[in-house]
């Protein structure tokens, strides 16, 4: 079995290298500006549980946008209820000292400690708004913008419905085998 893992990066190289060469044999006027920057959008799985991506080998879901960085890298700010460390770059801020136009809806970091002698008064994610529409109203167009929509869809109890189970099959789920196999 492929490691999906090597196979991503593998892919991620390859894509790489394609760009850098289309990137070397375009002529680009020397006259020409340098092309807006993207808005950035971040969706985040509130409760969504390390094991459960596909890069994970998780067969019961497909989580390709996902699939990507280790959450040991940000040390203690990984941790539930731990302290985002000032040493550590949020790149909502980073953005935003950059011109981007930052905020977050619903969760952003946490839950932890930010505020601080050295922390921001500020979530890492942002300023918090009423919704991603809320947010686009306040923000000026002529400026990029990042927003964090951190989501408690995946969140406990999991009961809302058929239409939230669409296109799972509950037949592919691996039960580890510390946790009972059991119906609910």
């Amino acid at each position: 079995m492929k490691n999906p893992v090597t196979s991503g990066s593998r892919l991620l190289r390859t894509a790489s290298l394609a760009l850098v060469a289309l990137g070397l044999c375009t002529a680009v006027p020397a006259e020409e500006t340098r092309p807006a920057r993207p808005n950035v959008l971040l969706l985040l799985a509130d409760n969504w549980a390390w094991p459960h991506a596909s890069a994970c080998g998780d067969k019961s879901v497909s989580t390709p946008t996902f699939d990507g960085q280790a959450m040991h890298r940000l040390g203690e700010a990984a941790n539930l209820w731990g302290r985002f460390p000032a040493h550590l770059q949020a790149y909502p801020r980073l953005l935003e000292k950059n011109g981007y136009t930052t905020g977050y809806t619903i969760k952003g970091w946490g839950p932890g400690f930010y505020k601080g002698k050295k922390n921001s008064s500020v979530n890492p994610a942002g300023n918090k708004y009423e919704s991603f529409a809320a947010f686009l109203k306040k923000a000026p167009a002529d400026k990029p913008f990042c927003f964090w929509f951190g989501s408690h869809d995946p969140h406990q109890p999991w009961n809302r419905g058929a239409k939230f189970r669409a296109g799972l099959d509950p037949d592919k789920v691996e039960v580890p085998p510390y946790v009972p196999d059991h119906p609910v």
